[in-house]
């Protein structure tokens, strides 16, 4: 069996939905939950910059070494 569904009806139901997931998104434990995130994506960040500078650092000692 198929349902037609009027355009008023699908904006209706569309809009519903956004409004939902705006909800959704508005909600403290959501905002909570991506602080969390952000903070982690930060610290990793800041770890991959870490790393990247320990590497550079050991290959321009390496090289040094190399040459004398």
């Amino acid at each position: 069996m198929q349902r037609t569904i009027d355009a008023e009806d699908l904006k209706e139901m569309i809009n519903d939905l956004i409004i939902n997931k705006v909800e959704q998104l508005q909600h403290p434990a959501f905002q909570q939950r991506l602080a969390q995130l952000r903070s982690v994506s930060d610290e990793l960040l800041a770890f991959k910059q870490i790393n990247k500078d320990f590497i550079q650092l050991f290959n321009d000692t390496f090289k040094e070494f190399c040459s004398s």
